[in-house]
């Protein structure tokens, strides 16, 4: 595996910096390289271009899926993260759901890590987030693309749709 799949790109709110710096102990401990906003970017960077390269050269993409509704920035990131995953193939993309989160419809069927409320138990979820993030798809698998054009047409329309939780009540005839 080349050093630019070494690096996973953390994708997290403000209110979620304590999980990010977490899960970046954690990556640093496997032997990997957390991308984190609040490390790399410094004043008069281009954020959305530097954001956009990070995730494209990353091996994998931790999503930090806030409890709240998501930012418009988030979003962006999860757009990208879509982005990268279909364009390459090999970009996986690893939900993480903090207490009270729903997963978001788009990553429907993906599931998710769930964290438990007590935050003393987060560092062992974090450990086994990075281990997941060590795993990327050789560039020889092939890579189930249905739905993709859709979906990624839809996050670009309204990728607030997107983030909206997935319900299971909506079937009732």
């Amino acid at each position: 595996m080349d050093d630019q799949r070494q690096s996973v790109f953390v994708s997290y709110s403000f209110d979620d910096s304590r999980v990010a710096e977490l899960l970046a102990d954690a990556l640093r401990q496997a032997g990997r390289e957390p991308w984190l906003a609040s490390e790399r970017l410094k004043p008069g960077d281009d954020l959305y271009g530097s954001v956009a390269k990070a995730i494209d050269r990353a091996g994998a993409v931790v999503l930090i899926i806030p409890a709240g509704r998501p930012s418009e920035w988030l979003l962006r990131e999860w757009e990208l993260a879509i982005r990268a995953r279909w364009n390459r193939g090999e970009t996986r993309l690893l939900p993480v759901l903090m207490p009270g989160a729903t997963i978001p419809s788009f990553l429907a069927g993906r599931g998710g890590v769930p964290l438990p409320s007590d935050e003393r138990d987060w560092r062992p979820m974090m450990q086994s987030v990075a281990r997941m993030a060590e795993y990327v798809l050789p560039p020889d698998v092939p890579v189930n693309r249905t739905g993709g054009p859709r979906r990624l047409q839809a996050l670009g329309r309204d990728a607030a749709a997107l983030a909206a939780p997935v319900s299971n009540e909506g079937d009732k005839s």
